[in-house]
């Protein structure tokens, strides 16, 4: 009840923006899903430090956090549970594009995947692909429309039996709004 409360009053105010250190948030986020879960995946990281992103970490924390709890989830079954986090620098390619680059955040897992048929409904409200209906399939939506109040963007890089990838992307705070 509490997730569908925070799915139909949830609006990130981006007036209470600041700059944000992505990678502590992933970590602090990791660190709150294995404390809530029973699974223990062994964690890969790649989180180096990187340029801030402007955001409200409230609500960054929330949305990695659903993420990185559906890839522990994923894993869970397997007979070696793994769940992959990165982060890195994207700068563009032409010159002229008016953004300076954002943050790519890769988080995988070893999971069974996600079926081709289910992969273009994932971040609709109330679907889920969990067997055992653990929640109310909003996790996604919840963190799709946090990402999207950043500026930013969600997707499932591949899926396949060896497990899912999401990609986060996040423009990075121009200087003015870093300081």
């Amino acid at each position: 009840m509490q997730q569908l409360r925070g799915f139909v009053a949830h609006r990130t105010d981006l007036n209470d923006a600041a700059p944000i250190d992505v990678c502590s948030v992933i970590e602090e986020a990791t660190a709150l899903a294995l404390a809530v879960g029973s699974a223990r995946p062994t964690i890969h990281r790649d989180l180096p430090k990187l340029p801030p992103v402007l955001g409200v970490g409230e609500s960054l924390s929330q949305a990695f956090g659903n993420v990185v709890s559906n890839a522990i989830e994923a894993s869970a079954n397997h007979t070696d549970p793994q769940v992959w986090l990165s982060a890195s620098v994207v700068w563009p390619l032409a010159a002229g594009l008016t953004r300076q680059g954002w943050i790519d955040v890769r988080i995988r897992d070893n999971g069974p995947g996600i079926a081709e048929d289910q992969r273009e409904h994932i971040f609709e409200p109330f679907f889920s692909t969990k067997v055992r209906r653990s929640g109310m399939g909003l996790g996604l939506a919840i963190t799709r429309q946090i990402i999207t109040a950043h500026l930013g963007t969600i997707g499932v890089a591949e899926s396949s039996m060896q497990g899912t990838t999401f990609v986060i992307r996040l423009p990075l705070a121009s200087d003015e709004q870093a300081r």
